[in-house]
This record gives C-alpha cells, sequence and structure tokens, in this order.
C-alpha cells in the first residue's frame, strides 16, 4: 500500500464512539496498528515500513511524520505512525541568561536543537555533556518521544 497523505491525528478523531470529529467520522471499534518510526525516518520523504500486523506501506509525503499520524483507515482497523523514543539530553538552564549562553555555545558546533519553554534538547554528545558539567549546568540523558524531529535550521552565511 502507497501513502501519499496524511489523514489527519489520532488527536483529531473521536474514540467515544460519536461522530462529529474534524475528519467526518469516529475509530470507534476500530483495532488500532502502529507503523513505528525512528525519530531519524520521520523526516525522509519516500519511506518503506511494516506495521505491526504486518502490513507493508510506502510513505511518500511532504511534510514531516508526526507522532499519532493516520497513514490508512480500513472497515475493521486503522494505521497510525508511532514515533519510537530517542536517546536525548535534556538541558534544564536556571534562568534566561544561562538559556543564552547555553544556547549561543551549543548552536556554535551547529548541533541541532529543540526548545521548550524552560529545556534544551539536543542529541547526546559528549563534548557538550563537558562542557555542561563544566558550566555546571542542569541536565539529563534520556530517551523521548519529540514532537518535532531534531533537525539542522536552514540558514546561508
Amino acid at each position: 500500500m502507497i501513502v501519499n497523505k496524511i489523514l489527519g491525528n489520532l488527536k483529531d478523531f473521536d474514540l467515544s464512539g460519536k461522530s462529529g470529529d474534524n475528519l467526518g467520522g469516529n475509530l470507534s471499534g476500530k483495532k488500532i496498528d502502529f507503523a513505528q518510526i525512528s525519530n531519524d525516518d520521520r523526516l525522509k520523504k519516500v519511506l518503506r515500513v511494516k506495521s505491526n500486523s504486518g502490513t507493508e506501506l510506502g510513505i511518500s509525503v511532504e511534510n514531516e511524520l508526526k507522532n499519532g499520524d493516520i497513514l490508512a483507515i480500513f472497515d475493521d482497523s486503522v494505521i497510525i505512525v508511532e514515533i519510537l523514543p530517542t536517546d536525548v539530553l535534556e538541558i534544564y538552564p536556571a534562568n534566561l541568561k544561562e538559556m543564552g549562553f547555553l544556547a549561543h555555545n551549543i548552536g556554535n558546533r551547529h548541533t541541532p536543537a529543540i526548545f521548550e519553554e524552560n529545556l534544551i534538547i539536543i542529541e547526546p554528545d559528549s563534548v557538550i555533556e563537558e562542557f555542561l558539567t563544566s558550566q555546571k549546568a542542569k541536565f539529563i540523558k534520556t530517551k523521548r518521544v519529540l514532537k518535532t524531529a531534531l533537525k539542522h535550521a536552514e540558514h546561508s552565511h
């Protein structure tokens, strides 16, 4: 099966059995079948995956895949993207000044980063870990399902 269009996201559907969701139906009673995708694969323009039940899918979509994206809806089931957790460093700056200092230094290394409120998320990097330790910055190594992929910002000098 070839998927050229994301049909919506699981959060857009009514799972209670009532109709009236944003996509003109509901998923009540349908078996949810997940197609697991790594954080790196979610940016690929063409991707081949197999769902947990064994359905093979070719995915060719323009936008980044998100956790919960609906790839296919059948009479009795629905295939949904499940982004797998990825290893990350979560950095917790103590204040705005430290946020700016850390972000500037991480940016100088051209390290992809995600910023969420009082949190910086980057890929694990031993050099940056040493830098953070030397600066007495609070950080942890963990696994997390990312809302968006870690990717380099597009720019030119």
